[in-house]
């Protein structure tokens, strides 16, 4: 259980450097680094182990196959697609809610 705390830590980081402002991006890249280079020693296991690298991995892998899937939706689903981080309002696709017409 330990193994996933690191796991979820490492995600986090790996978040923030994608979504922080330019200079912050560069920090926390290196960090990224880092970490996957060091992820052994964060996962309390010996270098080599198959945990040191299959769970970095698996966050790209998640990544590849998100993108995969965001093309797959724009190519021949564009109406689904566009409906992307509407939240509540991905129902009627419109970014505001609707009016009540006049009376």
């Amino acid at each position: 259980m330990e193994r996933l705390a690191g796991a979820g830590g490492f995600g986090i980081l790996v978040l923030l450097a994608l979504t922080a402002p330019a200079l912050a991006a560069a920090a926390l890249t290196g960090i990224v680094v880092l970490a996957v280079t060091h992820y052994a020693t964060l996962l309390g296991v010996p270098p080599g182990n198959s945990a040191a690298w299959l769970l970095p991995a698996s966050y790209a892998a998640a990544a590849v196959i998100g993108m995969g899937w965001g093309l797959v939706l724009k190519t021949w689903r564009p109406g689904v697609y566009a409906t992307i981080g509407l939240g509540a309002h991905a129902v009627t696709g419109q970014l505001t809610p609707a009016q009540d017409p006049p009376r």
